[in-house]
């Protein structure tokens, strides 16, 4: 069993495709970033991994969103965002979470991975923050919004996970992680932490 990452995947949403050109602009309409989407998650995912949405999952119905869910492959736990408001109040979603795969949702969620037989704090919300719990204790901070078209770490161990930085695929936690360790080795200076404290 694995664990996968991501967010932002803007179901439904004809203008996600001109607001990133980098990895949408290529789809011809929305049906077809749907299906590459769902295609795409689920040639990693597998029904006994665990998938991590950041946030802003669909923009459609609430009833067609849950159909999505329902095809995606693995068990879901849902940090909500700032599109995900009608999805989140909506009976559609409150009766269906167990066929959806949703174990657990909410704004804000804080999970300790053991990762390389060491245990790593994730501190997991939508948005980008400056300051989180174990900040100066080397935990990390993963979030989506931005739609930025690479990976970036900024802040030490804060990352945009959202599925425009990754060809519209998610992440295994434990390799996110993992590579990020190795290049804190490589160049101890990439850890730097900002300091926001007055």
């Amino acid at each position: 069993m694995a664990n996968y990452i991501t967010s932002d995947l803007h179901l439904g949403h004809r203008a996600i495709i001109n607001y990133c050109p980098p990895t949408r602009g290529h789809f011809t309409d929305v049906d077809q970033m749907n299906e590459t989407i769902v295609s795409n998650i689920n040639s990693v995912v597998t029904e006994e991994d665990t998938l991590y949405i950041l946030g802003d999952i669909a923009f459609m119905p609430p009833a067609r969103a849950c159909e999505f869910l329902k095809r995606i492959n693995g068990s879901k736990v849902i940090v909500w965002g700032n599109h995900d408001h009608k999805l989140r109040r909506s009976t559609e979603f409150a009766s269906q979470k167990s066929l959806m795969g949703v174990v657990w949702e909410g704004d804000y969620k804080e999970q300790t991975f053991v990762v390389d037989d060491v245990r790593q704090q994730i501190m997991m919300m939508h948005f980008p923050i400056l300051e989180w719990n174990g900040k100066r204790r080397n935990s990390f901070h993963f979030f989506g919004h931005r739609h930025t078209s690479s990976l970036q770490w900024i802040n030490g161990r804060s990352c945009d996970i959202g599925m425009d930085t990754n060809n519209l695929m998610p992440y295994c936690i434990d390799d996110l992680i993992s590579q990020r360790i190795a290049s804190e080795r490589a160049d101890p200076a990439c850890i730097q932490l900002e300091d926001y404290h007055g």
